[in-house]
């Protein structure tokens, strides 16, 4: 299983993933918007890339003006991720002490009916451990689709699979944007070289959506009141 990487300003061809960080245009498109680029040209020596943003918009990129993200997958198995026994999952669920004081707090950073819908949906359809489903959160359509390829399913799981595919890209994508607001409202202004900041500020994004993800889960579990039926 693959897990995504972001690449800050990173070259872009026809077909990539990328997610707005910055457009110098005061009516860009907004930071954390993610989008597919459908073409590239060069404008008076600078690469524009022409993209299809998730809003709408079909702003283009212009290289040394705007900033962005590209997206791009690195080879990961999901077992690998840290897998909780049911007895260490529900002690550390429990340490969410005021469910409602905390899904307040989430839900003004992430999309917590997609999340709720997409989360009922993976249940349904049986294809994990529902301990270790938050990397689902984050991974995709087209890597989750990858990982049960082979799986034997009938005809009313396969049709609640297809249902959980149809809603991976835009949960992951609520993700990301989740993570990039999460992450804004703790960064504090820290002194140091440029680029050495942007590489922190990525890995601190990333770290912040699966740590987020896991507390999604939790949070989607204890308001389930308790454990019972999950597989």
């Amino acid at each position: 299983m693959a897990k995504q990487k972001l690449l800050k300003n990173a070259p872009l061809e026809t077909g990539d993933r990328v997610v707005c960080l910055k457009m110098q245009d005061d009516y860009g498109v907004p930071g954390g918007i993610p989008g597919i680029v459908k073409g590239v040209s060069n404008v008076f020596g600078e690469n524009q890339y022409n993209v299809k943003w998730k809003n709408g918009s079909s702003l283009a990129l212009i290289e040394g003006v705007d900033q962005w993200l590209k997206v791009v997958d690195e080879e990961e198995d999901i077992q690998e991720t840290r897998v909780l026994t049911k007895k260490q999952f529900l002690e550390e669920t429990r340490k969410i002490e005021n469910i409602p004081q905390e899904y307040v707090k989430y839900s003004r950073m992430y999309d917590m009916r997609e999340i709720k819908k997409f989360l009922d949906l993976l249940r349904e359809s049986g294809v994990t451990n529902m301990y270790q489903a938050a990397p689902y959160l984050y991974l995709g359509r087209e890597r989750i689709a990858h990982e049960h390829h082979y799986d034997d399913m009938g005809e009313e799981r396969e049709e609640t699979f297809q249902e959980l595919l149809d809603m991976a890209e835009d949960v992951r994508n609520v993700m990301i944007r989740g993570a990039f607001n999460h992450y804004d409202s703790k960064r504090s202004d820290e002194e140091g070289d440029e680029d050495d900041d942007d590489r922190r500020y990525l890995r601190g994004v990333e770290d912040i959506m699966r740590r987020d993800a896991q507390t999604l889960l939790k949070l989607w579990m204890s308001m389930k009141s308790g454990s019972r039926g999950m597989r």
